[in-house]
């Protein structure tokens, strides 16, 4: 994936069992009513359409909308607050996008 700052994540082949355990416990994950008051920096669960990922509050657009970069796949995209979810899924499991930028360019 390329980020709108041309920031470009990618996926290790040596995380591939992360990835597996990763994707089992997103599967089982069971959603729980949150009353939360987000920050910039927070660990979350977010879901968009019907999956869900590990996420970081990047910004708070309002009351009720984040934008979360989903840390294992480097996409960033708003999440209404009730798709959010104060959880650090899989700590032990490092962010599987790794950020890379190509030396000597500049985003236009």
């Amino acid at each position: 994936h390329v980020s709108s700052d041309c920031t470009i994540y990618f996926n290790p082949d040596s995380m591939r069992p992360c990835q597996e355990r990763l994707a089992a416990s997103l599967k089982s994950f069971q959603r729980c009513p949150a009353n939360v008051t987000w920050q910039v920096g927070a660990a979350c669960v977010a879901q968009n359409d019907m999956w869900f990922s590990r996420g970081l509050v990047t910004h708070i657009i309002g009351p009720k909308m984040l934008e979360v970069l989903m840390v294992d796949t480097g996409i960033s995209m708003n999440v209404h607050v009730k798709d959010a979810y104060p959880v650090l899924l899989c700590p032990d499991i490092p962010k599987l996008a790794v950020p890379v930028r190509l030396a000597h360019i500049q985003p236009a």
